[in-house]
């Protein structure tokens, strides 16, 4: 099984999870290949994983405006991030991220210059492993 199929595998199924003894139910699970993002922008990426999160959490009323908010937003800033991510937290779920594909983010264009590159992994890397929205965000 290839890397790409082993994503998809534990985006779109239950079996891994109740294998393991865990709650499904908790996970807003987010797949994404990062190479369908063309040009690849830090805004382009946000997006469409704040889209995709709207669309897992339909059933969330209390998550919807948060989402609504972010979204109306345009910029995504981490401040916002970290705001959403305490919400997911709030209603006892987390952000399960699959990135298939993510180098990239690794190469600039001419949308995205390498100052915003540098800005988006070190923010991406921030959400990830400072502040208490960590716990959300795996």
């Amino acid at each position: 099984m290839g890397k790409s199929s082993l994503l998809q595998y534990i985006a779109s199924s239950q079996e891994p999870w109740k294998n393991r003894g865990l709650d499904y139910s908790q996970a807003l699970i987010v797949f994404i290949n990062c190479w369908e993002i063309t040009p690849f922008t830090a805004i382009g990426f946000w997006e469409l994983v704040l889209n995709s999160l709207q669309k897992k959490a339909k059933d969330n009323l209390a998550l919807q405006p948060v989402f609504e908010q972010t979204l109306g937003a345009g910029t995504y800033n981490i401040h916002q991030l970290r705001l959403l991510l305490a919400e997911i937290g709030k209603n006892k779920k987390f952000l399960l991220l699959l990135l298939d594909d993510f180098d990239a983010a690794l190469y600039p264009n001419a949308s995205y210059t390498e100052d915003e590159m540098r800005s988006f992994l070190s923010n991406f890397r921030s959400l990830a492993t400072h502040g208490e929205e960590k716990d959300y965000f795996r």
